[in-house]
């Protein structure tokens, strides 16, 4: 190959990219390719170019980049001297092409270099704010147009600052002060490091007018080393006035203290009220021995200055410049700069002499409402706007046992077992959104026992809102609660009786399904052993060993359904014929199996007829009647019937539990319904039926007897009728739209299987994990659609953690939850955590369906 050819070659390599650093690379690779060895171009300080994909460095010779005697970098080649001697003329002409692309890329950098330098001067100079740089030793290295216009100085160069014993331009706005040049913000930064915020001085200009200016500078370090200040300086002459016209305007005394507590400005009214002309007049009339400050020692600007108050105020009794005694009130608040730091302390005084004869009224007031405050029956607290106690009684010292409540938040004094339940409604009390009853809560004591009180907050009248104080009143509620906690333990024990009564019967009917299950299983199997199995049969035990399966289910699920009590969520419509139907099979171990194994067989029957649509809450109704008729079979010592009977009456329906049993007298009658009433001995615990009277008021209801001796008991219940709701069309099976992929989480195989098996019928794609850790293994290789997870995992991690992981670790996958507890889940709670459904075991093939729709969705 010929000089000229490998001249062009290499023209075409730095010719043809688009920038230098592309130029550099592709020359790189045309000398690695022509050399077939490594190569790297430098630029002196670091690698700019190379054909080795690691940037270790190249073992070889280095030859020098040169242009006009200046070494500009090096081209490292990966070969003997020798063997580049072979190639000399390719290597020099590769050399002065790489030299001349490093020139370019030079030239490059420093247009670069200025062509920033000019938009930061443009940046500068379009700012509303002056700005200048003074380097170390005192030069005014540049001012943008700002500061060069209200500083009278050329824009750049030269001006010294004079030493430090000279006077500057600057005058102090409070005193209009000369200051010498070592006291400006430029030279403390330049000479101490200092730096300074917002300050504002009297400057004159050129044309001989003051302007008020305001000042901040900050020193330039290179390291630890200052090299130089940069200062900034705003004009706020229109402001300055405007703050003036301001206070002139108003009708109260206004002064204004600067950041040191210095008074800079007193407005006329000032002056009238103190009798007084001139600031600093005035300022040494406020601090003669004739002040008196109530409360405290210090006036109230003093007090917002020296600490982050955001308001202070206080009664000044003093004599005007004349000698005539005044009292002022005076209110001071801080004005703060934007980083928080402290500028001015404004203070307002009003002429509050003619009102003493209205503080004295209010004082004899305070000592009525002192006497009452101590002598009440219940403890009351006087609380801040803070929701802190400023003053308690002694019944409320007694309350939680302690002297030293004054500054404590009354959050404070409640139990923290309990605190976090009141916080908010507490909060919106003290932050006057709402006023009145608060709730009981438990308060902490030193004294033996807990503590119960009920509490409302009002506002104190005549408290305004900057000085808001709130009336807390706590009612010693601890006896009444100590007795609603053993009715309700009695209550409970009763509802555990009757749970374990309608266990037994459940346990009984269980094994029952289960026989049917074992049995027509083995005759599944017995016919699948067959040469020709007969479909028909087959099918017949499959039939029923699903049918036995589901009503073992159905089973659990009222016995669940009585254990449920959940009354704090809203009311729901109500078919009541539906749920005596329940109720009936839910007490048949009470009433049938029971009653029958002590000989006095018992006979139970429902008549409801058509629907009865109420509303409340099926798990009250459904243990009020289940007292009912426990009730009854208890009134049947020798057997008989119990009817449970529904009829409708225009606008009520009437529910009736009848049985024929022993009855009762009028004088029984008349306290049945009463807390601990009870005509069975030790047998009860006179509960049952005021749990019912309070669950059929709760439902907007009335209950009534009609009984007598030997003739039986009738307890009939009438509730307000209500509309069914309509609206939504009833609920149908649904198949996924698509096929999806599932993994398939539970830790036993059998149930794991068993849900594959449906899936897999109906097309999806399914992987099986036997527990959570496993699933999160498996959830990394593979991507799925859906999560199906078993809850309760053993000892590992359980449904609701596998689904919280999930959820951070891969967003948007669906998670639905299969578990024996399906029906006390709250679905609202299970939704909040991200759980698309729930699957209650045993679960049907249609169930599954609807979840795996519902995640196609």
């Amino acid at each position: 190959m010929t000089l000229e050819s490998d001249r062009e070659q290499i023209a075409r390599a730095a010719d043809s990219p688009a920038t230098v650093d592309q130029a550099l690379n592709a020359l790189a690779q045309l000398v690695a390719r022509r050399l077939e060895t490594k190569v790297q171009l430098s630029d002196g300080v670091r690698l700019v170019a190379s054909s080795v994909g690691d940037p270790a460095t190249v073992e070889g010779m280095a030859i020098p980049l040169r242009v006009r005697g200046r070494e500009l970098g090096s081209l490292r080649l990966g070969v003997t001297p020798e063997h580049a001697k072979r190639e000399s003329e390719f290597v020099e002409a590769a050399a002065e092409a790489a030299a001349r692309l490093l020139l370019e890329r030079e030239a490059s950098r420093v247009q670069s270099d200025r062509l920033e330098e000019l938009i930061f001067r443009a940046i500068l100079d379009i700012l509303p704010v002056g700005v200048f740089f003074v380097s170390r030793s005192g030069q005014r290295a540049f001012s943008n147009a700002v500061a060069a216009a209200m500083t009278d100085v050329a824009p750049t160069g030269g001006t010294d600052l004079r030493p430090p014993e000279s006077p500057s331009g600057l005058r102090r706005a409070a005193s209009y002060e000369r200051m010498s040049i070592g006291e400006t913000p430029m030279r403390l930064a330049l000479d101490e490091g200092q730096e300074t915020r917002g300050l504002d001085y009297v400057i004159t200009s050129a044309s001989g007018d003051d302007r008020i200016v305001r000042v901040s500078a900050a020193p330039v370090r290179d390291n630890a080393e200052i090299v130089g200040a940069v200062g900034a300086i705003t004009d706020i002459t229109a402001e300055d006035l405007q703050r003036r016209v301001l206070m002139e305007s108003v009708e109260c005394g206004v002064l204004i203290h600067n950041a040191f507590g210095l008074l800079i400005l007193a407005n006329v009214a000032a002056s009238r009220l103190l009798e007084v002309t001139g600031t600093d007049a005035i300022a040494r009339h406020l601090f003669t021995q004739t002040m008196r400050w109530s409360p405290g020692p210090r006036p109230p600007w003093e007090a917002v200055r020296e600490s982050d108050l955001p308001s202070a105020a206080a009664i000044l009794e003093c004599t005007t410049a004349t000698g005539r005694p005044i009292v002022v009130n005076a209110t001071s608040r801080p004005l703060r700069r934007p980083d928080g730091a402290l500028g001015h302390v404004v203070t307002t005084l009003i002429d509050a002499t003619s009102t003493q004869r209205d503080r004295l009224a209010l004082e004899e007031s305070e000592q009525r409402f002192r006497t009452v405050f101590e002598q009440a029956e219940v403890g009351i607290a006087i609380l801040d706007s803070d929701g802190r106690v400023v003053a308690k009684n002694d019944h409320l010292r007694r309350f939680v046992g302690r002297d030293d409540l004054e500054g404590d938040r009354l959050i404070d004094l409640l139990d923290p077992a309990l605190r976090e339940q009141p916080i908010e409604q507490i909060t919106r009390l003290i932050d006057g959104e709402t006023t009145g009853a608060l709730g009981e809560f438990r308060f902490t004591s030193s004294e033996p026992g807990e503590r119960w009180g009920k509490v409302t907050i009002t506002t104190l009248r005549g408290s305004g809102a900057g000085t808001r104080m709130l009336l807390a009143i706590v009612e010693d509620i601890s006896q009444q609660k100590l007795a609603e906690r053993q009715v309700a333990a009695i209550g409970q024990a009763e509802k555990l009786r009757a749970l374990g009564q309608m266990a037994s019967g459940v346990a009984h009917d269980l094994n029952q399904y289960l026989g049917l299950v074992s049995g027509h299983g083995e005759l599944a199997l017995q016919e699948l052993e067959q040469p020709t199995p007969n479909l028909a049969r087959l099918r017949e035990s499959l039939s029923v060993i699903v049918r036995a399966a589901q009503d073992g289910a159905e089973s659990v699920r009222r016995i669940q359904a009585f254990t449920r009590s959940r009354p704090d969520r809203p009311a729901e419509k109500i078919d009541l014929a539906e749920l005596l139907r329940e109720v009936a099979l839910l007490t048949a171990p009470k009433w049938r199996d029971a009653a029958q194994q002590e000989g006095r067989p018992i006979v139970l029957h429902v008549e409801t007829g058509s629907e009865a649509i109420i509303e409340g809450w099926p798990e009250s109704l459904r243990e009020a009647f289940t007292n009912l008729v426990f009730n009854a079979v208890d009134a049947l010592p020798k057997g008989g019937t119990i009817r449970l009977v529904l009829e409708l009456d225009e606008d009520e329906v009437h529910a009736l539990v009848v049985d024929n049993g022993v009855g009762m007298s009028s004088e029984v009658q008349a306290r049945v319904f009463e807390p601990f009433f009870t005509t069975k001995g030790e047998r009860g615990s006179g509960i049952g039926l005021s749990i019912v009277f309070a669950t059929v008021e709760r439902h907007r209801g009335r209950i009534s007897i009609d009984s007598a001796p030997g003739r039986g008991t009738a307890f009939r219940l009438a509730f307000p009728l209500t509309v069914k709701d309509t609206s939504q069309p009833a609920a149908r099976a649904r198949t996924a739209s698509k096929q999806l992929r599932v993994l398939a989480v539970d830790d036993d195989p059998a149930l794991a299987q068993m849900l594959a098996t449906m899936l897999a019928s109906d097309g999806h794609h399914v992987v099986v994990a036997h527990s959570g850790e496993e699933a999160l293994r498996i959830l990394d290789a593979q991507l799925f659609d859906l999560v199906i997870t078993d809850l309760g995992m053993g000892a590992g991690m359980n449904g609701w953690e596998l689904t919280a992981m999930v959820q951070q670790r891969f967003p948007g996958m669906r998670v639905a939850l299969a578990t024996g507890w399906g029906a006390d889940l709250d679905s609202e709670e299970a939704s909040e955590r991200g759980i698309c459904g729930v699957l209650a075991k045993p679960y049907r093939m249609i169930d599954v369906r609807e979840i795996v729709a519902i995640a196609a969705d």
